[in-house]
C-alpha cells in the first residue's frame, strides 16, 4: 500500500462544480461523511459520503469489492423511491493525492438517531411506533423487490426527523451492509461476514454472512419491540457476536419479556406476530416484508389504540389504512 498523508484534503473542495465541502461530520468503518453547501440552491446543505482513502489505496482484492459496493449502494438509494430512504443527488470520483476516491452527494439529514432515544430509555406509544415500523417496512419491501437485503437494520441506522406538527419521520441513510440475494461472489461474502450487522437486532444467520428477506423481518420486529419496550428483545452483558451467538444458541424464544407484560393493553396479535418474527429459525418467521407489513397493520387496526382523539393517533390510523388500501 502506498504511503498516505494523514491530512484531510476534502474540506474546502468544490465537487461537481456546485458543492462546497464545509467540514467533516462523521467517520464510519468504510467511509467518511462531510457537510457541503450547494451554491446553485441558496447554499442548501447536503451530505457527501466518500469511500475511505486507505481502502481506495489498497492493492488487495477487497479494495475493488468495496469500490463496487459503494457504487451499488448509491445506485440502490437512487432506485428506491420511498421517502424513508435518503436521496442521492450525484455520484463521482475525486483525486486525493494519487488515490481516486468515489463519493456520493446525498440528502442531508438533521434529525437524531433512534439509538439516542433508546439510550435514554425512551418508550414510544403504539401509534407513533406503528408509523415508524410501517414506514420502514414499506421502504424495505421496496428494497426487497430489487432482490436486495438490508442486513443491518438497527437504531443506529435510523434517523428520526421532525415532520411537522411534532411528528417524527424515520429515515434510512446507509446501505453499506446491503447485499443482493443469492450473492455468490466469495470475496464480497467474506467482507459481508465482517459487516453482518448489530448483534442485538440482527438475525442469528447474519453472523455467518448469510441472510435473506426474513433476516430483515427479524430486525424490524426487534426494532419494533425496542420502540415500545425501550430496550432490545434480548439483553447481553457485552454487545459482541460471540456472546450474542452463545445466547441465541440457548434461547428457545424471544422476546425475553413479552410486551403485554410491560403494557397490559398491548394487542395480543402484535405480541404473537413479534414472537413469530423473532424466531432464531429463519423458516419459522414471516417470510416476506410485505406480509409482515400487512399483518402488523391489521393487528394495529384491530386494536383500539389508534382510534384516539390525538393527532398522532389519527395520523397513525390513516397511515395504516392507506398502506392497506382502505
Amino acid at each position: 500500500m502506498r504511503g498516505l498523508s494523514e491530512r484531510d484534503t476534502i474540506p474546502g473542495r468544490v465537487l461537481c462544480n456546485n458543492f462546497l465541502v464545509a467540514g467533516s461530520i462523521g467517520k464510519g468503518a468504510v467511509s467518511d461523511v462531510y457537510l457541503a453547501r450547494q451554491s446553485s440552491l441558496g447554499n442548501r446543505s447536503v451530505a457527501v459520503k466518500v469511500l475511505k482513502k486507505v481502502i481506495c489505496a489498497s492493492s488487495g482484492p477487497s479494495s475493488s469489492v468495496h469500490v463496487k459496493h459503494f457504487a451499488f449502494e448509491a445506485e440502490m438509494l437512487h432506485l428506491c423511491k420511498s421517502s424513508a430512504f435518503a436521496a442521492v443527488h450525484d455520484y463521482g470520483t475525486l483525486d486525493d493525492g494519487d488515490v481516486r476516491r468515489p463519493f456520493m452527494i446525498m440528502e442531508y439529514l438533521s434529525g437524531a438517531l433512534l439509538s439516542r432515544y433508546l439510550e435514554q430509555g425512551q418508550q414510544f406509544p403504539l401509534p407513533l411506533a406503528a408509523r415508524i415500523v410501517l414506514t420502514i417496512g414499506e421502504a424495505l419491501s421496496e428494497l426487497h423487490r430489487h432482490k436486495v437485503t438490508y442486513r443491518d437494520l438497527s437504531p443506529s441506522n435510523v434517523m428520526l426527523e421532525e415532520a411537522g406538527s411534532y411528528r417524527l419521520s424515520p429515515r434510512l441513510f446507509d446501505l453499506s451492509h446491503a447485499m443482493r440475494e443469492g450473492e455468490e461472489d466469495q470475496e464480497r461474502m467474506a467482507i459481508g461476514r465482517l459487516l453482518a450487522g448489530t448483534p442485538l437486532y440482527a438475525a442469528p444467520e447474519l453472523a455467518t454472512g448469510a441472510g435473506t428477506a426474513s433476516a430483515d423481518v427479524y430486525s424490524l420486529a426487534a426494532l419494533c419491540y425496542a420502540l415500545m419496550a425501550g430496550r432490545p428483545p434480548i439483553k447481553l452483558a457485552t454487545n459482541t457476536w460471540e456472546e450474542y451467538s452463545a445466547a441465541m444458541g440457548k434461547t428457545k424464544s424471544l422476546p425475553e419479556v413479552p410486551l403485554r407484560k410491560l403494557h397490559k393493553d398491548f394487542p395480543r396479535a402484535l405480541d404473537l406476530l413479534l414472537a413469530t418474527c423473532l424466531s432464531p429459525h429463519p423458516g419459522k418467521r414471516v417470510q416476506t416484508m410485505t406480509e409482515f407489513v400487512s399483518r402488523f397493520a391489521l393487528a394495529v387496526l384491530d386494536s383500539n389504540l389508534v382510534e384516539g382523539d390525538s393527532e398522532d393517533s389519527s395520523m397513525s390510523g390513516a397511515l395504516v389504512r392507506a398502506l392497506l388500501g382502505k
